[in-house]
């Protein structure tokens, strides 16, 4: 798609926020749904030029500045500034953002909006998955359904002698067949 186009559709203000029957677009909503700007899709695109993305760090409404946070392309430096915006779900974005360094992800550590993505983005790195487990175990909103550990997190799940913990890794969507195929001979 030419960047034109892109900047285009990033300016593009129709919001969906009271759906109505056809979008600008042609395309039909349901009745009642909260749909997102399209820009905010546009937001997400990796083809985004990088000059535009420092643009959207600064945009007023949070989705853009959450949609840039999760842009794989967006540089590192506007990810430390999206780490420290005031909104949790542009935080938990930039969390969640694959492209995030070692110490963002450690900044973020500390803020609970942030810890599902955290242990959810495949760049954490193991200890750092162990810290924000052990904080979530303690806040007590530790929820699996949210959670895809690394393999070698749910390869010590599987061996643990407390079952509760084999429960948990036999439940997660995450858990390879080769790790399923051993809880399925576990008595417990």
């Amino acid at each position: 798609m030419p960047v034109e186009t892109l900047r285009e559709l990033l300016l593009d203000e129709v919001s969906c926020e009271s759906p109505a029957t056809v979008t600008a677009g042609g395309a039909y909503l349901v009745p009642g749904m909260f749909i997102c700007p399209v820009r905010t899709f546009v937001a997400r695109n990796a083809a985004v030029p990088a000059s535009d993305l420092n643009q959207l760090s600064q945009d007023g409404d949070f989705r853009m500045r959450e949609s840039d946070a999760a842009n794989t392309s967006t540089p590192v430096e506007i990810l430390r500034k999206l780490e420290r915006d005031e909104d949790n779900s542009v935080r938990a974005a930039t969390a969640g953002n694959p492209s995030a360094t070692t110490e963002i992800l450690q900044d973020l550590a500390g803020d609970t909006s942030a810890h599902c993505a955290i242990m959810n983005n495949p760049s954490t790195p193991a200890a750092l998955f162990e810290t924000v487990e052990s904080l979530m175990w303690e806040e007590n909103a530790f929820d699996m359904d949210w959670i895809a550990p690394p393999d070698h997190i749910l390869d010590a799940w599987a061996m643990d002698p407390d079952p509760y913990f084999r429960q948990l890794a036999a439940a997660n969507d995450a858990t390879s067949i080769d790790i399923l195929t051993r809880l399925a001979r576990d008595a417990a």
